[in-house]
């Protein structure tokens, strides 16, 4: 018997230890001018994920560079290198800003506690391309660097 309970106590705990993993895959490409620090909106993921922006710097910003504003989860950045704002994914439904831990040319990386209290690490991945492109004719035409952002997947695991 006491067998059997030990086994039934193991067994209903074993959801309290498991972890979740979900990834997202974006949906459509974006683009745009190109900045220092980059800075991406509105993408789009599968099951109904969203990241209206990602800001990040491949070496940091200078200290204290806010990255979520005052917000209670971010009251300023500390690694110096990026944010991105997340809606509808198993961190929570509802919009947050997570501080970036590293930040490569084509992905970034972020953890925190989700809204219902357990821990996250969360990898986003991406092709991050460029291209000069000049308009206007003559000796009045203006160039600017415009970037594409596709293919970019995001894969969070919940402890």
């Amino acid at each position: 018997m006491k067998k059997h309970l030990l086994f039934l106590l193991l067994a209903m705990s074993m959801p309290l230890f498991a972890q979740t993993t979900t990834t997202y895959t974006q949906l459509y490409p974006i683009g745009g001018t190109a900045t220092q620090p980059r800075r991406i909106f509105s993408v789009t993921f599968d099951q109904g994920a969203d990241s209206y922006w990602l800001e990040y710097n491949t070496s940091p910003y200078a200290p204290g560079y806010p990255s979520c504003g005052s917000t209670a989860a971010n009251p300023e950045n500390e690694s110096g290198l990026g944010f991105i704002f997340l809606e509808n994914t198993i961190i929570g439904s509802t919009q947050q800003c997570w501080e970036l831990s590293s930040a490569a040319g084509n992905s970034v990386t972020f953890s925190g506690t989700a809204e219902d209290g357990r821990h996250f690490d969360a990898v986003y991945t991406f092709n991050y391309t460029t291209t000069r492109r000049c308009g206007g004719s003559g000796r009045g035409g203006t160039c600017h660097t415009v970037y594409t952002f596709s293919n970019g997947v995001l894969v969070v695991t919940k402890q």
